[in-house]
């Protein structure tokens, strides 16, 4: 499945690598995502919610581009990042929160880990800053090192114990993710949130 500026959703054969059905819509796709046969497709204004057959059973209006949508592991939540801020609806009400992030710029890349606890962050544009969150609270639980340039996606592995993030600096880099150590009143210590994970670098 892919989506277009030209506003068409284009369903392709893994086989052939044809396309086998086009989906025309009323406005750019800007991002899209999947979980079992739902499939989930961001506009400019608006999120479609479509089933198997490709019919669009409801509609999320949004303030805000959506970018990079994302459903939770259990498909309860959509998620996208926009200018400064993380966007979350439920899917099944449509409601949306709207909240604030570290990020200085747009959020181009977000994933949830397999678990669904925590949720990665990639900015763009001035900010290549990578964030994780707990998504109880959405506090920050790690902070990792910039990229040079635009951030463009980050993606966990799927034992949750890395992240792959890519940039416009042509760079690749992949990050051990540590599993933050909480206090017994919850809090995250000091010295964890202020430490900076360096990226793993591969064997030549």
């Amino acid at each position: 499945m892919s989506g277009q500026r030209d506003g068409h959703l284009r369903v392709w054969s893994a086989d052939t690598l044809q396309p086998v059905r086009e989906i025309q819509l009323s406005d750019d796709v800007v991002a899209l995502t999947t979980h079992e046969t739902q499939l989930a497709v961001g506009l400019d204004h608006a999120i479609l919610l479509l089933d198997a057959d490709y019919k669009i059973r409801r509609t999320i209006r949004t303030p805000h581009t959506p970018h990079d949508l994302q459903f939770s592991p259990d498909g309860r939540i959509l998620a996208a990042g926009t200018w400064f801020r993380l966007l979350e609806w439920d899917v099944a009400s449509g409601e949306m929160h709207s909240i604030p992030t570290e990020h200085n710029g747009l959020l181009t890349s977000i994933a949830f880990s397999p678990d669904g606890r925590y949720l990665a962050t990639l900015g763009r544009h001035t900010d290549s800053a990578i964030r994780i969150v707990d998504t109880t609270d959405f506090r920050v639980v790690q902070r990792y090192q910039a990229h040079e340039l635009c951030g463009a996606v980050i993606r966990f592995s799927p034992d949750g114990q890395t992240l792959a993030s890519g940039s416009d600096d042509e760079s690749v880099r992949l990050y051990r993710f540590n599993r933050p150590a909480y206090s017994s009143n919850g809090a995250i210590p000091s010295a964890h949130r202020k430490s900076r994970a360096k990226p793993r670098r591969s064997r030549p």
